[in-house]
């Protein structure tokens, strides 16, 4: 019995990466022939992993400079998303997200950590980052605590890791007094959760916009 088949598509990471069109019917070789390709192509993409970065809302926080990123697995194994830049749009603006994309062949297993840099004196501030693969249904949070990225020692540091922080979100609602001139324009508060436990957080002014 002779099996038919007109079209082949495959796709790895949720995208179409291609099409084979057959003209002739197919014996059971061809057939073994066709899944070994569409393995082969699958695994030529190898894992997707994906970075959301929003930028701090600080003033000066935007960037135009270079942008570089990498994960770390708890396996030891790297990820390198080398240069960060969409060429659709102009990224790293204030207050915005922005995502990127990278594959691999190897697999970190769980994502641990994140290590930015930057080769040029512009700075920038992230606010969080969420790192995930298509390896994982997790998602691994990372949180800045106002550090700039910047090759300008002056300035901030050349190259930032942070390692998972957990999921956990804090909420702080700021009350500005009615009297004369309490308000301002260029305030950039640092405050302190501290919990039952003894356990505390910072919460930089990156985090808590004041409106």
């Amino acid at each position: 019995k002779q099996w038919y088949q007109r079209r082949v598509a495959i796709t790895a990471g949720g995208i179409r990466r291609g099409k084979f069109v057959i003209s002739q019917p197919a014996s059971s070789i061809m057939k073994l022939q066709f899944a070994l390709l569409a393995i082969c192509v699958a695994q030529s993409f190898g894992i997707e992993y994906k970075l959301e970065i929003r930028t701090g809302w600080r003033q000066n926080a935007e960037t135009d400079g270079n942008i570089f990123a990498k994960l770390v697995g708890k396996n030891g194994k790297v990820v390198n998303f080398g240069s960060l830049d969409d060429p659709h749009r102009n990224d790293f603006q204030r207050g915005h997200t922005d995502t990127f994309t990278a594959h691999s062949m190897e697999n970190v297993g769980k994502i641990q950590c994140i290590v930015l840099s930057t080769n040029t004196p512009d700075k920038w501030m992230m606010d969080k980052a969420v790192a995930s693969s298509s390896a994982s249904q997790d998602k691994v949070y990372f949180y800045n605590q106002g550090m700039f990225l910047s090759s300008t020692p002056s300035e901030g540091v050349s190259e930032l890791k942070l390692c998972e922080q957990g999921t956990q979100t804090y909420y702080i609602t700021t009350t500005t007094s009615t009297d004369l001139h309490g308000g301002s324009d260029n305030i950039y508060p640092r405050l302190r959760i501290i919990g039952k436990k003894e356990k505390s957080t910072d919460c930089d002014s990156a985090l808590i916009p004041l409106l």
